[in-house]
């Protein structure tokens, strides 16, 4: 079987390519520079090798060309205009306003548009002779290019087959109470057509609840101003922080009895069908539901009707997501995009930023991408794409359920991005190191999943017209509110476990963001001959994960703000016990894969990880390897305005008691099955941890699992340092199987 990953044409001037080597230059944590301010400025005493250590290696790269080459965020200077790049500035500042660094912008002749809550950073524009200038301040610590985002690099499906058959219908949801009812969820997309059916509540109302257009707010300067022959200089971030003028522009922009952000692409209506659509009868009478289909969905538009957009759009939607939480009780969001995974998780802003909505309390659910396979049928490791490198995210790879209810006969999608992560950082002394963490986390369906056709002014979405095979019904000459399509993809996957993550808030309220992905992993099934590398956890099993949710205490949100439960408290609600650890789906019975992967440097087991309180489980803490954070929220009036990353000092990470199965992956590779791991589990291989994990200041005392860097692949396999997704942003979405 051939899958054809590629569309055989240049992107902006190259060739796009799935396995490309590429020699990052690596991410320069703060904390490892050696840098002494030596004025109120802000400038230091950096070499400029150290500078260069902060930028991307596109961007240095990018710089050592004379002249500037056309890129999307390049603008070569025409009549006596310098030359000019649009980036992104993270930095270490203390600083909540971040003036000096926006003062040293506009003294160096850029731009500031923008001033980030979800990462402690700027977007701007600035003249290319002047970013090392900035580089070498101390408050910087990494300048990356404003990379545009795109729809996928791969090729849409030729697909006629019939559509994957939820185990979880809507039908059974009502049965049990479970329909995501008064969950919001955020999905980050293309849109979402408020007036489609599937997207009515019971009295006919639409559950899309707010539409704000990020391409459009905002964007009044920027514009003019990124056109070649125009300069305007000038810092434009106050205009956009919360609570300002340019705040509620973009509150605006919202739905009412109209889209007034339609969905012209078709991509995201898609994935909020999958997530929370009622069923649609469509002409041959089947009835296609979402898992949630009674959730309240928020649409964030960041991807045009060509599915494009930027990583500053990314940033600024999760940025409008993080301070309307509260207000709209956002417990959940959905990123089906992502870009290369170069970057260490540590430093790259959409990781960074997808981290501190974590800590606000929002479980975020993010596309693996498609990059599992080359066009010649090599098997690439490696490929997982960021923000899905995040050890806070829920990551989610695709399973192909070759169209039948039951799941014995289940595989991983061949497209569905494999684990580990390749992202990484130089040291000192220029020695690259790669996260190499544990991903995705968890699979789910993404083979012909048929869901919601976006369309508007009366016309078919892009994808739709582009690719006419993905409708439902190809030989309808006008669109409807009711139609239907077909897509595959790890983008479709990921919102089937947002769904599932609905009906857990929905059963248990007081669930927090890691708690979720550890009940989702704990209770996942083990697929056949599946490695953990493709599988994660194993494949989602929601009636297990909501038995197992439905035995803990339901107040674990508000202690753990509170901080009133201590390491080791009791997880189970008041007279509830552990329940059996086998589930039943389409008529068959199977054992839970009983582990998880913690930060994804654990493999950890047993009861006790369920029958008292493990600090893993408060959303501000982030864990991986040795690299341990807190992220305090700091509020203003009601919303957060600022996060506060720290180190934590001295505390208990995971209780006595708990097994560590680490020993087991040692003994038999990354590329053990989840079936056998399991086994190891259970069969006394895992060690229960006598004193637990530690952090002693601020350094994890268990070394948790070790890949090397060159792991030892067999033929017909190769291990991704890096994948050129186009310039950007790739939609995770659109391969599938072409036959068998």
């Amino acid at each position: 079987m051939n899958l054809k990953l590629l569309k055989k044409q240049s992107v902006n001037g190259f060739i796009v390519q799935i396995l490309c080597l590429i020699l990052c230059v690596g991410a320069t944590p703060a904390s490892r520079l050696t840098a002494t301010p030596v004025t109120q400025s802000g400038t230091c005493t950096v070499t400029i090798s150290d500078a260069n250590k902060k930028l991307s290696s596109q961007l240095l790269k990018t710089l050592a060309v004379k002249p500037l080459p056309q890129l999307p965020w390049t603008i070569p200077g025409l009549g006596g205009m310098p030359d000019r790049v649009d980036v992104l500035i993270l930095t270490s500042s203390s600083d909540p306003e971040l003036t000096e660094l926006r003062q040293a912008v506009i003294n160096a002749g850029g731009t500031v548009y923008y001033k980030y809550l979800s990462v402690n950073g700027l977007w701007v524009m600035l003249p290319a002779d002047q970013v090392i200038q900035i580089a070498q301040r101390f408050d910087v610590t990494r300048i990356v290019p404003n990379h545009m985002t795109r729809s996928s690099s791969v090729d849409l499906p030729a697909t006629t087959g019939a559509a994957s058959a939820w185990s979880y219908s809507a039908k059974d949801n009502e049965t049990q109470g479970l329909d995501g009812s008064n969950v919001g969820i955020a999905i980050l997309d293309s849109g979402i057509m408020k007036t489609h059916a599937a997207f009515a509540d019971k009295e006919g109302r639409s559950r899309v609840k707010y539409s704000v257009d990020i391409t459009k707010a905002y964007h009044l300067v920027t514009e003019t101003n990124l056109s070649a022959t125009q300069l305007v200089t000038g810092d434009y971030a106050s205009l956009s922080k919360p609570g300002s003028l340019g705040w509620a522009l973009g509150d605006m922009l919202i739905s009412t009895t109209l889209d007034a952000a339609p969905d012209l692409y078709g991509h995201g209506s898609h994935v909020a069908g999958v997530l929370a659509g009622r069923g649609i009868k469509n002409g041959i009478g089947l009835e296609y539901a979402g898992i949630a289909p009674n959730a309240n969905l928020y649409d964030v538009k960041v991807l045009n009707e060509n599915g494009q957009g930027s990583v500053s759009d990314v940033l600024k939607g999760i940025d409008w997501v993080i301070t309307s939480s509260k207000k709209y009780n956002l417990r959940i969001m959905t990123l089906s995009l992502g870009t290369d995974s170069t970057e260490s998780y540590q430093t790259d802003p959409l990781c960074i930023a997808v981290r501190n909505a974590t800590a606000a309390g929002i479980t975020v659910i993010v596309a693996a991408g498609n990059y599992g396979k080359a066009t010649d049928g090599t098997e690439i490791y490696g490929s997982i794409a960021s923000p899905g490198n995040e050890p806070s995210a829920l990551t989610v790879g695709s399973v192909n359920p070759h169209e039948s209810n039951v799941r014995s006969d289940d595989t991983i999608n061949n497209f569905s991005s494999r684990g580990p992560t390749r992202g990484g950082y130089l040291d000192e002394q220029g020695v690259f190191h790669h996260d190499n963490l544990l991903k995705p986390d968890l699979v789910a369906p993404g083979n012909n999943i048929v869901s919601v056709q976006a369309s508007a002014n009366g016309k078919f979405n892009r994808l739709c017209t582009d690719y006419p095979q993905l409708r439902l019904t190809s030989t309808n000459q006008t669109p409807t509110n009711a139609d239907l399509m077909r897509l595959s993809g790890t983008s479709v996957a990921a919102p089937i476990v947002a769904g599932a993550a609905a009906l857990l808030l929905q059963k248990n309220p007081g669930l927090t963001p890691p708690l979720i992905k550890a009940i989702l992993q704990y209770t996942a099934q083990q697929l056949p001959n599946a490695g953990i590398l493709k599988q994660g956890a194993g494949q989602l099993n929601i009636p297990g994960a909501l038995k197992l949710a439905g035995v803990l205490r339901t107040d674990l949100k508000e202690v753990i703000a509170a901080g009133t439960i201590k390491p080791g408290d009791a997880l189970l609600a008041s007279g509830k016990l552990l329940p059996a650890q086998t589930s039943t789906v389409a008529g068959e019975k199977f054992n839970w894969g009983g582990y998880i992967m913690a930060g994804g440097s654990h493999i950890l087991s047993g009861k006790e990880l369920f029958k008292k309180y493990q600090p893993i489980y408060d959303p501000s803490v982030v864990w991986a390897n040795h690299w341990v954070r807190k992220y305090s929220l700091v509020y203003n009036s009601t919303y957060v305005s600022d996060f506060v990353e720290s180190p934590l000092s001295n505390t208990l990470l995971i209780t006595p008691g708990v097994i560590s199965a680490d020993r087991v992956l040692s003994i038999y590779g990354p590329f053990i099955t989840g079936e056998m791991l399991a086994l190891g589990i259970t069969s006394s291989s895992g060690i229960a941890l006598a004193d637990g994990i530690a952090l002693a200041d601020g350094i994890a005392l268990a070394d948790g699992i070790a890949l090397a860097d060159g792991i030892a692949l067999a033929d017909g396999i190769a291990l991704a340092d890096g994948i050129a997704l186009a310039d950007g942003i790739a939609l995770a979405d659109g391969i599938q199987r072409l036959g068998e």
